[in-house]
């Protein structure tokens, strides 16, 4: 709960074709796991990131696992903004 806490603001969701959003990107930028890391063999529908490397794509490194409803219970000032915006979706 304390990573999830503390990187909020970096948190995604996997999409259908298996690449991730980033919640805060209007750019809509598909994010991909870093190949090194241990998620990348069971990528999670849900991730928050610590840093994002731009090499042959953009990759997520230091991730781990969440969920939709803790992301929403420990920053909801934050997410009641991003589902207002339309960017928080529960469905993948």
């Amino acid at each position: 709960s304390a990573i999830v806490a503390g990187l909020f603001a970096n948190a995604a969701r996997r999409l259908p074709d298996g690449s991730y959003e980033a919640v805060r990107d209007a750019a809509h930028q598909r994010l991909h796991i870093h190949p090194t890391s241990v998620l990348a063999r069971a990528p999670p529908p849900w991730l928050v990131f610590y840093e994002l490397a731009v090499t042959s794509k953009p990759f997520m490194r230091e991730v781990t696992a969440c969920d939709v409803d803790s992301l929403v219970s420990l920053a909801p000032h934050y997410f009641d903004f991003v589902r207002k915006e339309g960017r928080l979706r529960h469905d993948h």
